[in-house]
């Protein structure tokens, strides 16, 4: 019997959208598994997240030792990095180069894992799985990795979202976390890629020239570390904009997150730069009309479903916003569109599209 490690260290703790990633992954696995192969879920005794220090060791000590106790023929490391030393077959799930290209991670420990031992560790694998076809093309530009080394398997991530119609749930969503009855969601942190700056200064226009524009506040979904204080200032600097027209939720559980997504007026995603973007097809999945970037994987996702604006252009993303605001047969379209969209994707998929990847790098 063929036995196939996964490490799920990613999914412990805290989960982003690695976690989100590897978990759905195993579960859709384990439905999807029809010739025998045993699903062997590997993860370190600590419980909850590992600091950076702590996950090399687990991946280059821990990981290793378990994948031989286990008699692990293949190991798929599906976030992360792969072991220095290789006792089976590795396959490896590349979801982005950010912190490669964007090295702005806190610290240095952070800085050096993901912009230089990642890298240099992926090259290493025997197979790459890359969950978009622009980063299958960052790979091979920046990796030197040769094509057919790699296969793209979309992820998904709609599944569990859904519109949230009940008026008093939404209202007390909203009272719990200091929120106005008209809002734009956005999700991400200061990270310049996220491009969190561009679209305070085009809310900040948005107040100014659209009617009742004064009513309407901004909700950004992610870390408070930089909410209050000088950084809030110098985002928000000349604008008019108060503490209270931003409001910064922090991390939220995805029941949340869905009734966030529903009672939005529209999500706000230009990034600069994403390996997929899970938060669009999340928000498709509540209802929720959404704006994004033209650029990176972002169109590869969003098709047509979705307004694309140059992620550059403050007015761009300002008027984008004013046209899902106030056009309720473009806000329908577009809502339909994402509907339809997320067709396209689904965990299942994702699943038999890496189980045929297992069968062909250990044939």
């Amino acid at each position: 019997m063929i036995k196939i490690g996964i490490d799920v260290q990613s999914s412990q703790g805290q989960t982003t959208g690695l976690g989100v990633y590897t978990s759905s992954l195993v579960q859709s696995l384990s439905s999807e598994n029809r010739n025998g192969t045993q699903i062997c879920l590997l993860a370190s005794e600590r419980k909850g997240d590992l600091n950076t220090l702590e996950r090399l060791r687990w991946e280059n000590v821990e990981l290793p030792r378990k994948v031989k106790e286990e008699k692990i023929q293949l190991l798929h490391v599906p976030a992360f990095s792969p072991p220095m030393a290789k006792s089976c077959r590795v396959v490896v799930t590349v979801h982005d180069l950010i912190g490669m290209l964007f090295p702005n991670q806190k610290g240095w420990p952070s800085r050096f894992y993901w912009g230089k031992w990642l890298p240099r560790r992926i090259k290493k694998a025997d197979f790459l799985i890359a969950v978009s076809e622009h980063t299958r093309k960052d790979v091979v530009r920046y990796l030197g990795v040769a094509e057919k080394k790699i296969k793209v398997i979309h992820s998904s991530g709609h599944e569990g979202f859904s519109p949230i119609r009940d008026s008093a749930r939404l209202q007390e969503m909203r009272g719990r976390f200091g929120i106005r009855e008209k809002y734009f969601l956005s999700v991400g942190t200061l990270e310049p890629r996220k491009n969190l700056q561009r679209v305070i200064q085009a809310f900040a226009r948005f107040r100014r020239e659209a009617p009742a524009g004064k009513d309407w506040q901004l909700v950004v979904v992610g870390s408070k570390d930089f909410a209050y204080g000088k950084v809030f200032h110098d985002m928000t600097d000349g604008k008019n904009l108060s503490s209270e027209d931003i409001s910064f939720t922090g991390y939220v559980k995805r029941e949340d997150l869905n009734a966030l997504y529903s009672g939005a007026a529209a999500f706000l995603f230009p990034s600069l730069y994403e390996g997929f973007g899970f938060p669009v097809l999340e928000a498709m999945a509540s209802g929720t009309p959404v704006l994004t970037s033209d650029r990176t994987s972002l169109p590869e996702v969003a098709g047509e479903a979705a307004l694309a604006v140059n992620p550059e252009d403050v007015n761009a993303i300002s008027e984008g916003m004013k046209l899902l605001a106030g056009d309720e047969k473009a806000r329908a379209e577009f809502i339909q569109k994402g509907f339809e969209r997320i067709k396209h994707f689904s965990w299942s998929k994702t699943a038999k599209e890496t189980l045929a990847v297992y069968e062909s790098v250990l044939t």
